[in-house]
């Protein structure tokens, strides 16, 4: 019997049949099925919350005069709250509404929120 060659027991030499390619299959398996799941489960996600609709039927059926609302009214608008009623209210003492653009110049008010509340707004 002539030496024993540590490759027959799995080193990683082609002649032991499996090259090392082939031990990896399991990792990259793995890789493959943990980023189906991932991607299946984001997706099932992004399904159950779908953007916000733009279409003429998703507009309320109240509109708020904001020009002339109370405070307590102007909460009833989307993301407004007290803090900001205030601020619709002290923005429109200085200059009135006259266009959903004219949001994004109240203070805590960003573009997002203009153009949630914009649907619920008139200018009159």
């Amino acid at each position: 019997m002539g030496p024993v060659n540590d490759t027959t027991r799995g080193g990683g030499d082609s002649r032991d049949g499996v090259c090392d390619a082939d031990r990896s299959g399991g990792a990259w398996a793995v890789f493959v099925l943990g980023s189906l799941s991932l991607g299946t489960v984001m997706g099932f996600w992004w399904w159950s919350h779908p953007l916000p609709s733009t279409d003429e039927d998703s507009i309320p059926p109240y509109r708020i005069d904001i020009n002339h609302a109370t405070r307590s009214t102007l909460d009833l608008l989307p993301g407004v709250g007290p803090s900001i009623a205030n601020h619709i209210m002290a923005r429109r003492e200085q200059e009135r509404f006259t266009e959903a653009a004219d949001l994004v110049d109240v203070e805590r008010i960003g573009a997002i929120r203009a153009i949630q509340i914009a649907p619920h707004v008139v200018f009159r």
